[in-house]
């Protein structure tokens, strides 16, 4: 059943921590190139720089507390352990990975937020476990904006006759994210 939620702090170097809780937050930092240095600042801002000051514990022991946020953020995503879809920023080289996109799908996201749950997210910031739970009710759920995206942006079963996959291309077609930079580089380098 529904617990409470998780606790709003991560242990660094022996102290509590507390961590942004809000969507809002979690996103930005999910947002971040975990690659780049600055990626990273990025992140433990958003999560922990309330005025874009980080906690003594956090500036001091940054690995610890990059690595402690990202496994409370990412926890969120567990609240359904069966067929998960791919949710998140980045798609990998060749459109293959996350069906949803943070920023290329926040209207759809936000839309079907307030028609489904009436939570406008422009105005309001839910906890992050919760936000995630909803959403991925809502990748689950027919008619939803945010689930015809994700069906339409994932790969057919085997099998799949010749009518299916044409109806899968038109959706694809439909539903296909702007290429990524990487992809974007990757295309011009094939092209040259």
């Amino acid at each position: 059943m529904i617990g409470a939620l998780p606790s709003p702090t991560v242990r660094v170097a022996g102290a509590e921590v507390p961590i942004a809780t809000g969507a809002r937050a979690n996103i930005a930092a999910d947002l971040a190139d975990r690659g780049t240095a600055g990626g990273r600042l990025s992140m433990l801002l958003a999560w922990f720089g309330g005025e874009d000051v980080l906690p003594d514990a956090v500036a001091r022991h940054a690995p610890e507390a990059l690595e402690a946020a990202i496994a409370w953020s990412s926890a969120a995503m567990g609240c359904m352990r069966y067929g998960r879809p791919t949710l998140g920023a980045k798609r990998s080289p060749g459109g293959s990975g996350a069906v949803i996109d943070w920023e290329e799908d926040a209207a759809i996201i936000c839309a079907d937020f307030l028609r489904f749950y009436r939570i406008d997210l422009w105005e309001e910031d839910p906890h992050w476990y919760r936000f995630c739970a909803l959403l991925l009710a809502l990748v689950r759920t027919e008619g939803s904006l945010v689930g015809q995206a994700a069906r339409a942006r994932s790969p057919l079963p085997r099998g799949a006759g010749a009518g299916e996959r044409e109806r899968a291309r038109k959706l694809a077609d439909a539903w296909t994210l702007p290429p990524t930079d990487a992809e974007l580089r990757e295309m011009a380098r094939a092209r040259f």
